[in-house]
């Protein structure tokens, strides 16, 4: 067993790779490219941080992880072999390969995986035993015809996201790959959560329709503390194996990060680097920290938290971006940025940022019309555009106190107190 001090750190997306593939999967190492070398080459060593298995980039037998997420130009070969364990993610770039294709077909199935969530990847002809995830604003295009898509699934996560098809027009995607592509885990449908309309030449281009934007999650961010909590702000529980926060200005502060695995949230027993409980992913820094669980997951409770401690610079840029694998799909989870004692939207009641009985007097006043002082939101932060019970029940759980935005969802009977505490409110109030 490894003390916490010094426990084995875990990629990320080595992490995130193992958790999409099929059960015993591993993974060699993980690279993640620099672009510090004379050529733009993918396979050229000087521009990764790490050497890959075997001591150079063998492209007929990728089983390492190669992170992508500095801009700049990448120039892949004809193809690339993934096999089981190996692949991309990329966040950033512009990815220009030689022909060829990505991965490669044998018995059995090896599955590679390409994650993408930003830049561009194009010149290839075909896709090959891999799980292709598209989200962010990632655009993927094919440039091969006859059923380019072999063997492989391709989940849409974001409505930005694209697949671009260069020689396979609407009729014959749908005939050979719908069944390959799913949105947020569904089936694929078209018109109701995919659309596939034509390039106007040849070729389709593929994205993923539906809300998105769902906040399943949200992260709430105290500008004046700097506590970062994740919050599941539904009625159902939900599970999570991985998170990462980014910031490009470098916003966030390691040492006062409170991680899940400092804390054992999943209550696994102390961190020993087999990926049975949560594990702090290597390099973190002032840009980018994560956690990820290998065999597993934590689960979330409707309404609760997980707190990430003071992980935000207070006065450093608003610039986190959190994302996630929820529930067994990847989330890009919207982050709310709120001071010390302002309540979104119920600090707007009166504009003193402070959850007091003022707060109270206006969402009394106004209770059951449209949201107070012309604000896009109303008085609990939820752009539901009606002053409601959820605006009494958040005011009630924050009077006095530190915003806390997951509030608890009431029982029936606390709702019902609830209705009689507003009833007698707006009685004396007349």
């Amino acid at each position: 067993m490894f003390s916490k001090n010094n426990k084995n750190r875990i990629s990320a997306m080595a992490l995130i790779a193992a958790a999409t593939l099929t059960t015993g999967s591993t993974y060699a190492g993980t690279l993640n490219w620099t672009g510090l070398g004379a050529t733009t080459d993918f396979t050229d060593l000087a521009n990764w941080d790490a050497t890959p298995t075997g001591g150079t980039i063998d492209i007929t037998s990728l089983v390492d992880i190669y992170n992508i997420d500095i801009d700049g130009i990448i120039a892949g070969p004809g193809n690339l072999m993934f096999r089981e364990g190996g692949g991309i993610n990329m966040s950033a770039g512009t990815f220009t390969s030689a022909g060829g294709g990505f991965g490669l077909i044998e018995d059995p199935n090896s599955l590679g995986f390409l994650n993408l969530t930003g830049g561009t990847m194009s010149g290839s002809f075909f896709l090959a035993e891999l799980t292709v995830t598209l989200g962010g604003t990632a655009d993927l295009t094919l440039s091969g015809g006859g059923n380019p898509i072999n063997i492989s699934t391709v989940n849409f996560t974001s409505p930005d996201a694209s697949l671009h098809f260069i020689a396979e027009d609407v009729a014959a995607f749908t005939a050979e790959h719908l069944t390959k592509f799913t949105t947020r885990g569904d089936a694929a449908i078209i018109g109701d959560n995919l659309s596939v309309v034509t390039d106007g030449a040849n070729g389709s281009i593929i994205t993923g329709l539906g809300d998105f934007g769902a906040p399943i999650t949200k992260v709430f961010v105290n500008t004046t503390t700097g506590l970062v909590t994740l919050d599941n702000l539904t009625d159902q529980d939900i599970t999570l194996d991985y998170y990462q926060v980014t910031s490009s200005s470098g916003s966030l502060n390691t040492g006062s990060w409170t991680s899940l695995a400092d804390i054992d949230r999943d209550n696994t027993g102390p961190s020993d680097g087999s990926g049975n409980g949560w594990e702090e992913l290597g390099n973190s820094s002032a840009n980018k920290i994560g956690e990820a669980i290998l065999s597993g997951d934590d689960t979330i409770a409707a309404g609760d938290r997980a707190s990430l401690g003071a992980l935000f610079t207070p006065g450093s840029d608003e610039d986190l971006v959190f994302t996630s694998r929820q529930d067994g799909s990847a989330r890009l989870i919207l982050v709310e940025y709120y001071a010390e004692n302002a309540m979104p939207g119920i600090s707007g009641a009166d504009t003193d940022n402070i959850v007091n009985s003022q707060d109270l007097d206006a969402i009394i006043d106004n209770f059951g019309s449209n949201a107070i002082n012309g604000d896009t939101q109303d008085e609990n932060g939820i752009t539901d555009g009606v002053v409601s019970l959820s605006d009494i029940f958040n005011v009630r759980n924050n009077f006095n106190n530190n915003y806390n935005p997951a509030a608890a969802i009431p029982e029936p009977s606390s709702l019902a107190l609830l209705g009689l505490t507003i009833a007698g409110l707006i009685k004396r109030r007349k």
